[in-house]
């Protein structure tokens, strides 16, 4: 969640988990969608319509920080989808092990959904700075 400030970048406000209800595996993560969708609601009415979604977040364990198959089909399905109000969604993949994960944010820039596994997602690589305010 967050917003896409005057020049052009993503700037990230609020992350959301996956809920209590998410199926966690080895390979495969399916997220609680009924808390998440419920999370974004809250959000985004609680910031009077300025915090929106911008894309999905998640980790690659002991893996790699490229999308998988699946991810650019997320992609182009949430960019696809009229509900996210969101035609240039982002994905940051959290990839490796404890204390040594690297990160690759990524916005897709266009894509076309399919049959599965067929789909095109075309996407551009973002430069990440983070900023922890002082509290």
């Amino acid at each position: 969640m967050g917003y896409r400030g005057n020049n052009g970048d993503v700037v990230v406000t609020d992350m959301i988990d996956a809920g209590d209800k998410a199926f966690h595996c080895r390979y495969r993560f399916i997220p609680d969608q009924d808390y998440q969708l419920g999370e974004i609601a809250r959000t985004y009415l609680e910031s009077d319509g300025l915090v929106t979604y911008l894309g999905d977040w998640h980790t690659h364990p002991n893996g790699s920080t490229e999308l998988s198959l699946l991810d650019r089909r997320t992609l182009t399905k949430i960019a696809t989808t009229d509900e996210s109000k969101n035609k240039e969604p982002i994905m940051v993949v959290f990839g490796g092990s404890i204390g040594e994960f690297d990160v690759n944010p990524v916005q897709l820039v266009s894509g076309q959904l399919r049959f599965w596994p067929f789909s095109t997602c075309n996407f551009i690589p973002l430069s990440l700075e983070i900023y922890v305010p002082d509290n």
